[in-house]
């Protein structure tokens, strides 16, 4: 449930970065440089990226496992109600 919020707020990061290009390319002039412009915007959506990579990565992760063993969650909770 955690790995959902963060792909969210991934997501909304983005697409915040993503609107502040657009309004800032909306009002500015040509950059003087086309190659240090796309560095430094590749480089802001570098953090929302990695949210949407490693928490997607472990949603698929969580819903694999989940077809491999069907039945892992009752065998941990009756090892946890034998441990008793």
């Amino acid at each position: 449930m955690a790995a959902v919020f963060v792909l969210i707020v991934g997501c909304l990061w983005s697409l915040l970065v993503v609107w502040l290009f657009l309004s800032i390319a909306g009002v500015a002039d040509m950059p003087q440089s086309l190659t240090m412009t796309a560095l430094y915007w590749c480089g802001m959506l570098v953090g929302p990226l990695t949210l949407i990579i490693g928490s997607a990565a472990v949603v698929a992760e969580d819903t694999f496992s989940d077809r491999l063993h069907p039945h892992r969650n009752r065998l941990l909770n009756l090892h946890w109600i034998c441990s008793l």
